[in-house]
C-alpha cells in the first residue's frame, strides 16, 4: 500500500451533486422543497418497461448479461434509431451502459489517447471535462453564451486550434439551449459527426 494519491484525485467534483446532498436533507428535515437541481425524469417508468423488468426479476433472469448489452435490446434499439430518426444503425454499433458517464468513459477511451487535446462547449456539462482530464486529455473550452444560444458557432469551430482532435457540443441541447434551432447548429468541420448523428 501506498500513501501516495493519484493526480486524479485533484480533478473538480460534480458540484450539483453537493446540491443534490443539500436538498435531500431540506426535503428529510421540512418537507417542502421542489428539487429542480440535476435532470431526472419527473413520472415513472412506463407501464410496459415496469412489467418487463418484474417479469425478468420474477423469473430469475439477474446476473451478467453479455458485456456490450443482450442483443435483442441492442437490435431493438437500432430499430428505433431507423424508425424514429431514419438513421440505419447496426445493433453491432449499439453499446448498453448503465448510465450517461459510463458511455461517454468508453467513447472517450476508444477516441482519445492520454495528451490528446479535445474542445468542449463551455458552459456545458461538468462530466464530459472531468471524464477526459481523468483520462489526461487536455480540454480546451470553446466560451459560449447566450449570444451564440450556448452552442459554439461554425466560425468559432473553424477557429479552434488545429491541434484539437475533437470537438464536442450538445444534441439534444440541455433546457437554457431549448430555444436553438437544428438551423442555428454550427456546420461541422471536416471529418467531424454533426449533432444527432454520432
Amino acid at each position: 500500500m501506498t500513501d501516495r494519491v493519484s493526480l486524479r484525485a485533484g480533478i473538480p467534483p460534480f458540484y450539483v451533486m453537493d446540491v443534490w446532498l443539500a436538498a435531500a436533507e431540506r426535503q428529510r428535515s421540512h418537507g417542502d422543497l421542489v428539487n429542480l437541481s440535476a435532470g431526472q425524469p419527473s413520472v415513472g417508468a412506463p407501464e410496459p418497461v415496469r412489467a418487463a423488468a418484474a417479469a425478468a426479476v420474477h423469473s430469475n433472469q439477474l446476473g451478467y448479461s453479455v458485456s456490450l448489452g443482450t442483443p435483442e435490446l441492442r437490435a431493438a434499439i437500432a430499430a428505433d434509431y431507423r424508425r424514429q430518426h431514419g438513421l440505419d444503425v447496426e445493433p453491432d454499433a449499439v453499446v448498453i451502459t448503465t448510465g450517461s458517464s459510463g458511455g461517454f468513459l468508453l467513447t472517450f477511451l476508444a477516441c482519445f489517447d492520454a495528451g490528446d487535446r479535445v474542445a468542449l462547449a463551455s458552459p456545458g456539462y461538468p462530466c464530459y471535462r472531468n471524464i477526459l482530464s481523468a483520462l489526461g486529455c487536455e480540454v480546451v473550452e470553446i466560451p459560449c453564451g447566450p449570444q451564440t444560444r450556448f452552442q459554439p458557432t461554425a466560425r468559432m469551430l473553424a477557429e479552434l486550434d488545429p491541434r484539437c482532435r475533437a470537438s464536442s457540443w450538445r444534441a439534444p441541447p440541455t433546457p437554457p439551449e431549448r430555444s436553438s434551432r437544428r438551423r442555428s447548429w454550427p456546420r461541422s468541420p471536416p471529418g467531424a459527426t454533426p449533432p444527432g448523428r454520432g
